[in-house]
């Protein structure tokens, strides 16, 4: 996967140009997750890369559309590797238990992807624009998950309520994934188990039982909540 901690410094020559944006991609994941987006110069990055600073402003137009392509690219392996795991599970408490373990497996995988999205938020407006569309995302990803319920609740139907609900089940999943980071010795399993119970607790009373919500009216709350 990309954003493995492994090095990427290797010889530039007889790269294809692929491989040579990948490579660039790779030691940009590595400083911008260690060092932060200030940190991490484009000079030191073409040094990670072991190719010149010119290899990399012919494949990014600037270090912030480097630093937004790294962000999005470790979104995308998120979403690949939640995604299909999260959706062959039936709808109410172990869809619910799957997308946190899902979530947590990936970042105990992609140390380095887990601290650039989740902790290294700093930098110039277009940097924290970049984080912030990410973090949008995963909102909507959340949205489609309790989209997918038929809940008693109308709230939790349409917005702002299942928007609303996204956003508190992520700001505890992204502090959790935060405080994790820093105590890696905690097991996930029991941070996976708490924050189920606690989000099954809350969720209960707005009538989440694990039904589907019929096709028609799942994709409707769905693209009320991209708008």
């Amino acid at each position: 996967m990309a954003s493995k901690a492994t090095s990427p410094r290797r010889s530039a020559q007889r790269l294809s140009a692929a491989d040579r944006r990948r490579t660039i991609l790779e030691a940009a994941l590595a400083l911008f997750a260690k060092r932060g987006y200030e940190g991490a110069s484009v000079d030191d990055i073409a040094a990670e890369a072991g190719i010149t600073v010119a290899v990399i402003y012919s494949h990014f137009t600037s270090k912030e559309e480097l630093h937004a392509t790294v962000l999005e690219e470790q979104w995308q392996s998120l979403l690949a590797y939640q995604g299909p795991r999260v959706l062959e599970k039936p709808a109410g408490q172990q869809r619910i238990r799957e997308a946190y373990a899902s979530f947590f497996e990936w970042c105990q995988a992609n140390p380095l992807a887990w601290r650039l999205v989740f902790r290294e938020v700093g930098g110039p407006p277009a940097v924290v624009a970049a984080h912030e569309r990410v973090l949008a995302l995963l909102t909507q990803g959340i949205v489609g998950l309790l989209a997918s319920e038929d809940p008693a609740d109308p709230r939790l139907a349409a917005e702002p309520g299942i928007v609303i609900v996204a956003e508190w089940i992520k700001g505890g999943m992204n502090a959790v994934a935060r405080w994790w980071y820093d105590h890696p010795e905690v097991d996930r399993d029991k941070v996976v188990q708490l924050l189920l119970d606690m989000t099954w607790e809350g969720l209960k009373p707005l009538g989440v039982e694990g039904k589907e919500r019929p096709a028609r009216a799942r994709g409707g709350a769905a693209r009320s909540a991209k708008r």
